[in-house]
């Protein structure tokens, strides 16, 4: 059985735990994030100075914003 969704990679081990482990994770982020990249080469928006990542939720929910940060271990 395969399952896929931008955020399965991160709870990759609960979701094996909850399931076994004949679960499948496609993890499509790699690709994603590659093609976003040629994107903004593409149009001349690729910021290599830094820059900051940003958290927006339809919901505007201070726990998942924070969830987020942690995460990825930012501020």
């Amino acid at each position: 059985m395969f399952f896929g969704c931008t955020h399965y990679p991160l709870i990759e081990g609960e979701i094996k735990l909850a399931l076994g482990d004949g679960i499948k994770i496609f993890n499509g982020a790699p690709n994603l994030a590659k093609h976003l990249e040629d994107v903004l080469k593409e149009r001349n928006l690729l910021e290599d100075q830094g820059g900051k990542i940003e958290f927006i939720d339809t919901n505007n929910s201070i726990e998942k914003k924070e969830r987020f940060y942690k995460v990825l271990g930012v501020d």
